[in-house]
C-alpha cells in the first residue's frame, strides 16, 4: 500500500516577496524597477507604501529588510508604515487597493494548497 503523505510547506519568504511585488505592480500598473526605483511620482510611493505594509503584515518583515528590496533607508519605511496605517483608518482608497492586493495573494496561496492536495 503506497504511503500518501499531505505536507503543507510554507513557501520560501522570498518567493513570497516576488508575487507580493508582483500584486502591487499590477495593482498601480507600474514596473518592478520602479517600485525599487527612485522615482517620486504619487503612483510610485503609494506602490511603495503598500509593498512595505503587506510584507510586513504578512511575513512579519522587518523594516531594514524591507527598506534592503525596496533600496531605501529603514526611517523611510518606518515613515510609510505611520502614513498608511492613517490612511487605513480613514478608509483611504489605498485601503481598497491593500484589500484587493491581500485577496489576490490569499487566492494564490489557496490555489497551492489546493493543487498540492490534488497531487496526492
Amino acid at each position: 500500500m503506497p504511503l500518501s503523505y499531505q505536507w503543507d510547506f510554507p513557501k520560501p519568504s522570498g518567493l513570497i516577496r516576488e508575487v507580493i511585488k508582483r500584486l502591487v505592480c499590477a495593482e498601480y500598473e507600474i514596473d518592478i524597477t520602479e517600485l525599487c526605483g527612485v522615482q517620486r511620482m504619487r503612483i510610485h510611493t503609494d506602490a511603495r507604501m503598500v509593498y512595505s505594509y503587506i510584507t510586513r503584515k504578512h511575513l512579519g518583515d522587518t523594516v531594514h529588510r524591507i527598506g534592503v528590496e525596496l533600496k531605501k533607508d529603514h526611517t523611510t519605511v518606518v515613515r510609510q508604515l505611520e502614513k498608511i496605517e492613517a490612511f487605513i483608518q480613514v478608509r483611504d482608497p489605498i485601503a481598497k487597493r491593500i484589500a484587493r492586493i491581500e485577496k489576490l495573494l490569499n487566492n494564490n496561496n489557496d490555489d497551492n494548497k489546493n493543487q498540492n492536495n490534488t497531487q496526492n
